[in-house]
């Protein structure tokens, strides 16, 4: 989410928080919420950087891709695929 508010305005812009709402299920993953945010913020670009921000938001959501012609694991970070913060 950090992402999407310095790179692309945040989920206010342009109905993203009512689209991602629409499509948010209480049984889906946390993968999959990643996955359904970056289409959402994907859907909303227009122009030549669409397939860009797909690359960069699917790697995020994902944990791993390729993204400006390099390749990225980011299970470091916490976002390998299964991931789920634990609740306190």
């Amino acid at each position: 989410m950090f992402d999407v508010a310095v790179q692309n305005g945040g989920m206010g812009s342009k109905g993203r928080l009512d689209s991602a709402s629409r499509q948010l299920s209480a049984g889906m993953s946390a993968l999959d919420r990643r996955r359904m945010i970056a289409q959402v913020v994907t859907e909303s670009i227009t122009g030549q950087f669409k397939d860009d921000v797909r690359s960069r938001k699917m790697c995020i959501a994902n944990g791993s891709g390729t993204v400006h012609g390099s390749s990225y694991d980011l299970a470091g970070w916490g976002l390998a695929p299964g991931f789920a913060p634990k609740s306190s």
